[in-house]
């Protein structure tokens, strides 16, 4: 509302008789705006990339799943479309990397029950947005629905080697807005996890 007052500021200095009307179309678009950022908030994207990996004996398809944020705004009828989307692709596995729930409004009874309908292994790992909130039983919430929560763990399935860290951050030289506690870093992690000869 402040910017597109801002834009139609000069020309109701202009026009004095065009103030009322000016205004009235300032709020307009700005109730346009919030409705259309509303029902974007509920819109998911579904990117396919090809990724060539040495020694894979045959095509693995992988689902990754990135900040849905279910919460107070995104429920159980948000994640229960995603997991239909999900199980759309037929992947092979699907790997949930952070920022799966937003608050602790994720945490009734039944918000996450969709990720038990996913039709291939699941594995997760924490964001950001988990710390936020009571992590322990936010972690458990997910592995009851049978999606298996990575612990700084690696697994093997499908011939990947999935390597599943709980959220640091990057290195110590990206300017990362969103600050782990954690004092690794996934650089040193890997570095020290990479299988030796």
């Amino acid at each position: 509302l402040l910017l597109t007052l801002l834009l139609l500021h000069p020309l109701g200095t202009a026009w004095p008789r065009w103030r009322a009307l000016l205004g009235g179309l300032a709020g307009a678009v700005a109730l346009l705006v919030v409705a259309y950022a509303g029902w974007n908030a509920y819109q998911f994207d579904i990117a396919h990339t090809r990724i060539a990996v040495r020694d894979l004996q045959a095509p693995v398809r992988v689902v990754q799943l990135s900040d849905a944020h279910i919460g107070h705004h995104r429920g159980q009828a948000y994640l229960q479309r995603l997991v239909a989307a999900i199980n759309m692709q037929q992947p092979d596995i699907v790997v949930i990397t952070g920022d799966l729930l937003d608050s602790n409004a994720a945490l009734r009874t039944g918000a996450l029950a969709p990720l038990a309908a996913l039709d291939a292994p699941a594995y997760y790992v924490d964001g950001n947005h988990e710390g936020y909130i009571d992590r322990a039983a936010a972690l458990a919430a997910i592995a009851a629905t049978g999606v298996h929560v990575l612990h700084d763990q690696e697994v093997r399935v499908a011939g990947l080697r999935l390597l599943g860290l709980d959220y640091m951050r990057a290195d110590d030289s990206t300017l990362d807005l969103h600050p782990s506690a954690d004092p690794r870093t996934i650089r040193s992690t890997v570095r020290q996890s990479a299988p030796r000869g």
